[in-house]
């Protein structure tokens, strides 16, 4: 049995079940303003509620939207007739709440008017907390949004930890936040769109504006970027129906910019194409569909490339041999310091003032006196001048010998 005991001097005391105890703590509406909860051991609980007006004898108060509170009222009516006031000696009545599992002290001064505080403190036990009938929130009630397949569900302006909730991705591409059954905090669930493309949804398809034609060169532009793309793959083609026959002549893959650069074009009609592509969950690459089909014309001749034959070293002199290219009117021929792969081929690179520029169709040597010592990386390219604007039309690099000056 749990008893109240009346603490007023002079006065007898009085006893009262704990069902009736707990009913008017546990159906009180007096916020708990208690630490965080667990089930291995107690808190201490200190509540006020605030000076109110009382009508027929009842307190009430606000329900307090927390994460643990109790619900319900306190009816003077039951305190009153627990703690005895037949007493002029002290306005102020105090009982004591006393059990193994909880002591809370209830005291309350009242005027003619019936105005009075109800002050409740004491230990409570966690593990009664359920008994009490803790509220929980509802997720459907909390903004919920999905990006990149991450879940945020945000109460107000707190961030509800992801411990709570399960994320589930559904046939339609939305997703479903739900509080977990293990949840003390909260409840219900909520179905979203994700923002930005699903991983495993293809990003929009593309628009090729124009395609800029220079000698033979011809740079691929579109219209804009495809929304949760991560690359672009290009191809051009004579055949307009490349595509279905997978018949590319040439291809430039993972650029990440939207435009690109074909060079060394042969001469005819083209059709440009482009689809982007981002990765999925599992790293593999979800395509968009293709773009619409861009013609162009080149109208330039490209030459083939040359072949280099032989490199002599002598002293520090170094000749190049090599054989001529179809289409070509000259060539150029450099020693770089090394070498470098750069749009599908490698050149030579860093040669400064150690190349031979503009030979003569029908020249097959080119000659280097006072060559630092070193090793060098010999390469050249034929060109012609069948461009509109009458510029250079280079073939591709040829292939590279190494020569050593010792």
């Amino acid at each position: 049995m749990t008893k109240i005991k009346n603490t007023k001097k002079g006065m007898a005391k009085k006893t009262l079940s704990m069902s009736l105890v707990v009913a008017m703590l546990a159906t009180s509406n007096v916020p708990v303003w208690a630490a965080e909860f667990s089930d291995d051991f107690d808190a201490a609980v200190a509540t006020e509620a605030p000076v109110t007006e009382f009508s027929d004898n009842t307190i009430e108060t606000p329900a307090i939207d927390e994460q643990h509170h109790l619900l319900g009222v306190i009816d003077i009516d039951d305190v009153m007739d627990v703690i005895e006031e037949e007493t002029t000696e002290a306005p102020m009545a105090q009982a004591v709440v006393e059990s193994d599992d909880l002591s809370v002290d209830v005291s309350v001064s009242e005027s003619a008017e019936f105005t009075g505080i109800v002050s409740v403190s004491g230990t409570i036990n966690a593990s009664d907390l359920d008994k009490w009938g803790i509220d929980k929130q509802t997720i459907a009630n909390y903004d919920v949004t999905i990006k990149d397949g991450v879940a945020t569900v945000i109460n107000d302006t707190i961030k509800v930890p992801v411990s709570e909730y399960t994320v589930t991705k559904n046939s339609d591409d939305t997703y479903t936040v739900a509080a977990k059954s293990t949840s003390k905090n909260y409840t219900g669930s909520k179905t979203v769109q994700a923002e930005g493309k699903a991983e495993n949804k293809k990003p929009d398809a593309l628009m090729i504006s124009s395609v800029k034609v220079v000698g033979n060169k011809a740079t691929v532009i579109l219209s804009g970027a495809s929304e949760g793309a991560a690359g672009y793959d290009y191809v051009i083609s004579t055949d307009r129906d490349c595509i279905t026959n997978k018949d590319y002549d040439s291809v430039n893959k993972n650029q990440v910019q939207t435009s690109t650069t074909f060079k060394y074009v042969q001469q005819g009609t083209y059709y440009a194409y482009c689809h982007a592509w981002k990765r999925d969950e599992n790293g593999k690459k979800v395509f968009s569909d293709w773009s619409n089909a861009y013609p162009f014309v080149v109208s330039a001749i490209t030459p083939d490339a040359p072949v280099i034959t032989n490199v002599k070293v002598s002293g520090s002199t170094i000749k190049v041999t090599y054989k001529a290219a179809a289409n070509a009117t000259g060539y150029d021929v450099v020693l770089g310091t090394g070498s470098k792969k750069e749009n599908g081929e490698t050149r030579p690179y860093n040669y400064g003032a150690h190349k031979k520029l503009n030979l003569k169709e029908g020249t097959v040597t080119a000659t280097f006196k006072n060559v630092p010592k070193g090793t060098w990386v010999v390469g050249m390219h034929a060109f012609n001048r069948t461009s509109e604007d009458g510029k250079k039309v280079f073939s591709p690099w040829s292939n590279l010998k190494k020569a050593t000056v010792k």
